[in-house]
């Protein structure tokens, strides 16, 4: 019998600075984040726009996740198809890395796409400083500014 979480939930992988020499990373911030900061060789391709983020963000915090969750669904389902081109297109065949911040349900979400679309896209942990050890574990670039420009 298939494992079904095994094989359809996205891979994440520890932040290992070396993947970056073989994976494309990917950005799916708005472009008002990337611009704040990004990972030296990021391409950016967002999930939400600036405005949108705004607007998701305040639902979130008035109405809760669930309505938060589904207004961002509403919003860019109907751009899946165009966003998995584009990424693939600035890949030319090479891996993925796909991150965001904080909670990571953006680069979860384009990781899984990408996957359902046969893919290869990994969706790195970040650790926070505090529980951050060693060469595997790095801390989310906001949390060390200057860190990746």
């Amino acid at each position: 019998m298939t494992d079904y979480r095994r094989e359809h939930v996205p891979a994440t992988t520890p932040f290992i600075e070396s993947l970056l020499e073989s994976h494309l990373p990917v950005d799916v911030r708005t472009p008002l984040e990337f611009a704040e900061d990004h990972i030296p060789g990021a391409f950016n391709a967002p999930l939400l726009s600036n405005e949108e983020r705004v607007e998701i963000g305040t639902l979130y915090k008035v109405e809760g996740p669930h309505a938060a969750r589904k207004r961002g669904l509403e919003l860019t389902a109907h751009r899946f198809p165009e966003l998995v081109e584009t990424i693939a297109r600035e890949a030319q065949g090479r891996p993925l890395l796909v991150y965001c911040w904080r909670g990571g349900l953006r680069s979860k979400t384009v990781t899984s796409i990408l996957d359902l679309t046969g893919h290869q896209a990994l969706q790195p942990r970040w650790r926070p400083p505090s529980q951050a050890c060693g060469p595997n574990s790095l801390p989310a670039p906001r949390e060390r500014p200057g860190r990746w420009s």
